[in-house]
């Protein structure tokens, strides 16, 4: 085994012991503050990701928006498309109110092209819709009568997903689904990452049902969710894949040794959790 992989697998495995342990054995706040600060860490990384990060403005407000869209939303519901309307209204909002603040000679005045604000309209309301589907609908779906098992089952899904795509690709992968996209993805592996989701939600569910201290979800709702995870999946990794192919980088960041960023690592979720939450 290579040191490459070695750090991999021992970070993944600290990794995996600290988010498990916070889903499985704390309460719905602790799992909140969880989520909220992988949304603050995520938005940091898109933002460098998509040069946001220069626009201070736009930086700063998009903290400022996952604050504001986590912590309400974990007490209110995810209110999806009122967060998505406050993201366009905001951006352009902010850009309008920049304008008017320079002329006034309030603020330095800035001269924005129509094309560079659009693109960073366009940033900014992806970027917070994304890190909110991706990790505001934690926090909502740790409050179900199940909620704690459906975070720790979806998440263990995808995660054998993952692991059956690389080692079944690697063992018998020929087939290359979108090689500008991601080389390394092919038919085989998505084949096996199907039977990897099932295993790992089976898997879930059957530690559940021997637990005396927990009530466990239905067999079928188990079978569902391992059915869906992995072509969701398989498509939140593709989506994250081509925005570091626009962005020209390899990793969203360098958070976890060996893995890259907290987006590289929870990117397979952002079309997972909204379904779980909305579905069960």
């Amino acid at each position: 085994m290579t040191n490459e992989l070695k750090t991999r697998w021992i970070w993944a495995i600290v990794a995996a012991t600290i988010v498990g342990s916070i889903l499985i054995f704390t309460n719905p706040i602790f799992i909140f503050i969880l989520a909220i600060t992988s949304g603050i860490l995520g938005w940091r990384e898109f933002a460098r990701l998509t040069t946001i990060k220069d626009k201070s403005s736009f930086y700063i407000a998009g903290f400022a928006w996952v604050l504001g869209a986590f912590t309400l939303s974990f007490f209110q519901g995810p209110t999806t498309l009122f967060w998505f309307y406050l993201s366009l209204l905001g951006s352009f909002g902010l850009l309008a109110l920049e304008r008017v603040f320079g002329v006034w000679g309030w603020v330095k005045a800035t001269d924005e092209t129509p094309e560079r604000a659009w693109f960073l309209i366009q940033r900014f309301v992806l970027g917070t819709l994304y890190v909110f589907l991706l990790f505001g609908f934690v926090g909502p779906i740790a409050m179900k009568p199940h909620g704690q098992q459906l975070l720790v089952m979806s998440i263990t899904a995808v995660a054998f997903g993952d692991a059956a795509a690389y080692f079944g690709g690697k063992r018998f992968g020929k087939q290359k689904l979108w090689p500008q996209l991601s080389p390394k993805k092919t038919a085989q592996g998505a084949y096996f990452s199907m039977l990897g989701t099932l295993l790992g939600a089976t898997v879930v569910w059957g530690a559940w049902t021997l637990s005396p201290a927990t009530r466990t979800m239905g067999f079928s709702s188990a079978i569902m969710l391992g059915v869906l995870a992995s072509p969701l999946g398989m498509l939140g990794d593709l989506l994250e894949s081509m925005i570091k192919r626009d962005s020209g980088m390899k990793d969203s960041g360098s958070l976890l040794p060996g893995h890259g960023g907290l987006l590289d690592r929870a990117d397979a979720l952002v079309f997972v959790f909204p379904l779980v939450y909305f579905l069960f």
